[in-house]
């Protein structure tokens, strides 16, 4: 529950309204401006403007509200400060995306991106005193694992597009996917509704997901490579690669515990409406009780 409160939204509504107005009207700007050819600051500098305000009364919003775990000031400006990261964050790749497509400088995007990257990392491994900073480091490296994987597809369909070399697409793909299945193995174990219980049962299941993995990805450099690229190659070494860490996976994994945890139980509902024969003979009465009722 909050300590501090603060009337939040109530206190100010018309300046909630005017940063969503402000933020919405500038995203139409940087449209117009893009397409136009003309000069896309103006409307970048509207938008962090309207998201900052934004940020900033929710904030103020969730430190009043009493269902929020934040319990003081510094800790809604610490969130504050990693969502307007988050922002600047996705704020960069849609510049560089425009970039790509368009004529805007990608250095604005890159800039964008940069400082987005730092300030939610170093909110994020100095956020709290329950996990230590080497846990949260772990998981900023999963994460940043996912953000590769997801990343490099948009960067492998751009290559295709644009006719460009694919290795790189692919190469941060694949270890972007390999650190996150690697982050999510060793994560696993200390979920307690997890059926992986051992590092050797973790390992197995990271085999078997990036066996999958090269498998799928193979199947697909091949097919877009018959089209798109000459990099097919690659996908046959993939499919090739990808037996290695199935079989492996298939001997590790504790596959018994996995299958008994995803076939459906008997509900105890039908036992429930069946009824026992104790509950049947109650409801319906004992001779003895029926014998006395017919003597009365």
């Amino acid at each position: 529950m909050a300590t501090e409160t603060d009337d939040g939204l109530q206190r100010s509504p018309w300046l909630f309204l005017l940063g969503v107005v402000l933020f919405l009207g500038s995203t139409v700007l940087f449209l117009f401006d893009l397409v136009e050819g003309n000069n896309v600051a103006r409307g970048l500098a509207a938008n962090g403007v309207a998201a900052v305000i934004l940020l900033g009364l929710a904030g103020l919003e969730t430190l009043s509200n009493p269902e929020s775990h934040v319990q003081t000031r510094f800790e809604a400006f610490r969130a504050v400060v990693f969502f307007c990261g988050l922002y600047l964050f996705g704020a960069g790749l849609a510049v560089l995306a425009a970039a790509l497509a368009s004529y805007p400088d990608p250095r604005v995007g890159a800039a964008y991106v940069a400082v987005g990257g730092v300030i939610v990392t170093v909110t994020f491994l100095t956020g709290g005193a329950e996990e230590g900073v080497l846990s949260r480091l772990i998981t900023a490296a999963g994460l940043l694992g996912l953000v590769l994987a997801l990343g490099s597809v948009i960067l492998f369909a751009y290559d295709l597009a644009t006719g460009r070399n694919a290795l790189r697409g692919i190469v941060i793909n694949g270890v972007g996917t390999a650190v996150f299945i690697l982050w999510t193995a060793y994560d696993t174990p200390s979920d307690p509704d997890s059926d992986v219980d051992t590092a050797t049962d973790a390992i197995g299941i990271a085999l078997l997901l990036y066996g999958s993995y090269l498998f799928v990805a193979g199947i697909v450099i091949v097919a877009t490579g018959l089209v798109a690229h000459d990099q097919g190659l690659v996908g046959f070494l993939y499919l090739g690669l990808s037996f290695v860490p199935v079989v492996l996976g298939f001997l590790f994994a504790p596959l018994g515990s996995l299958i008994e945890s995803t076939t459906p139980e008997p509900s105890e509902e039908s036992e429930t409406d069946g009824g026992s024969p104790e509950e049947s003979e109650t409801d319906g009465g004992s001779p003895e009780e029926s014998k006395t009722d017919g003597e009365d």
